[in-house]
């Protein structure tokens, strides 16, 4: 099937049994911009492969057959992509017509393509959707709210009331028989409830500043991304494994994935150290109970705890208040995501810094957390198994080439040098 028009300066007899192709007329410079104005950023002489001319419903009607032996007006002419009937299929994942590509899954740019409708009527583009284009709400909303009550539930279980052993069963009481059993009071009920607020509203803020980092800085670059996607815990000390967005880390340029990947642990970074100043000021000092279940503490609050209660003495430790918990959270959350691997936070900010090279640093630091998790501690043992699957290279941005400035380069490694103030290699001791 052939749509190409005739030469405007040769007649039409001079192709007729003939099997030289007619000429294709050059791209208005006008086709950069879609049918109610937008703007969709394509150069006028970019030509993408399978380019063709195609008849436009004024010369080709949806109501007569195609007839490829009458020749099209040169300002009847649109373009679109064509592609063999047979290669028709599923949509890949496309950008918006005609914008720019989307991105397969090695990297390869893959452009929309267009169905063939055979007969009557010229060829249509098949619906497309750019990804992250219209980021979904509804699931993150409810993620959101169920990573509250997870929160709540968590701080409610480490209230010195009794936690949800004694809740859950006043309530049932007090359902059923509209008393409260002996020895519990009101107060007693409220101060549970106070107990898992203090937790959960200053966790909640901290990943909320760490994820609209992401996002807001993503938006600022026009680089696609989700809202973010919080992960509840509801069997679990903290209440949560934190939060994810959804990205085209592609679709930005090296400067772009340094920002967006930065801003996320330094805007939460914010909180959490609020978190722990306020929470060291109304923690107390107490004797170790015996086969008490311990946190690990890492340097930065080590030196906080010191800085507000000097030394600690033999058989006694801190008891955070939730407030100063929910910091070491943001502690742990916060070093956690600058790991220089892969997709991580650490892995944007350590690409942006030394592309491919980085490749190398997170191969030998992930089979190195691997021993280290084998032999030492255990407990990472998912953790790393996710970093396996995530893979520890990073995919190359539009443009590698775009300079960082002497500014970002130094905050970048002060943020990665962050790890070792902020991570807690045993964060939990029984």
């Amino acid at each position: 099937m052939n749509f190409l028009p005739p030469d405007s300066n040769r007649p039409e007899s001079d192709y007729s049994g003939s099997d030289q192709p007619r000429p294709i007329p050059p791209a208005p410079e006008s086709h950069g911009e879609g049918a109610d104005g937008e703007d969709f950023g394509i150069e006028p002489d970019a030509k993408k492969p399978h380019e063709t001319p195609i008849g436009s419903d004024r010369s080709i009607g949806a109501d007569r057959p195609i007839d490829l032996d009458q020749p099209i007006e040169a300002e009847e002419v649109i373009w679109a992509e064509l592609v063999p009937p047979e290669e028709v299929g599923p949509p890949r994942p496309p950008s918006r017509f005609p914008g720019e590509p989307a991105w397969g899954p090695h990297g390869e740019p893959v452009y929309p393509y267009y169905q063939v409708l055979q007969g009557t009527q010229p060829p249509r583009p098949v619906p497309v959707r750019e990804p992250f284009s219209k980021p979904r709400r509804l699931l993150p909303a409810i993620l959101f709210g169920c990573t509250c009550l997870t929160t709540l539930w968590a701080g409610v279980e480490m209230s010195p009331f009794g936690g949800t052993s004694v809740l859950i069963p006043s309530l049932y009481q007090l359902l059923t028989t509209g008393a409260l059993p002996e020895g519990i009071t009101g107060g007693t009920i409220s101060g549970i409830f106070v107990h898992g607020l203090w937790y959960a509203v200053p966790l909640m803020t901290i990943l909320t500043f760490h994820e609209m980092g992401h996002f807001i800085q993503a938006r600022r670059y026009k680089v696609p991304a989700s809202w973010p996607f919080f992960i509840p815990m509801p069997f679990g000390l903290i209440g949560t494994m934190g939060a994810v967005i959804g990205m085209a880390s592609h679709k930005g340029d090296r400067k772009a994935l340094f920002d967006i990947g930065i801003t996320g642990p330094l805007a939460g970074l914010i909180p959490t150290i609020i978190c722990c100043l306020i929470g060291l000021y109304y923690s107390e000092v107490k004797p170790i109970p015996p086969n008490s279940f311990q946190f690990g503490d890492p340097l930065l609050l080590k030196f906080l705890t010191w800085w507000k209660f000097g030394p600690i003495p033999a058989g006694h430790d801190v008891v955070l208040h939730p407030i100063g918990f929910a910091g070491w959270v943001g502690l742990l959350i916060t070093s956690l995501n600058l790991i220089p691997i892969g997709q991580l936070d650490g892995g944007h900010v350590l690409y942006a810094l030394l592309l491919k090279w980085s490749h190398v640093i997170a191969r030998l630091l992930l089979f190195g957390a691997f021993f280290a998790v084998a032999f030492y501690y255990p407990a990472w043992i998912i953790m790393v198994l996710l970093l396996f699957m995530m893979g520890a290279e990073h995919p190359p941005t539009a443009d590698d080439t775009v300079p960082l400035g002497r500014f970002r380069v130094v905050l970048g490694w002060l943020t990665l040098a962050f790890i070792f103030v902020g991570f807690t290699p045993m964060p939990f001791k029984f």
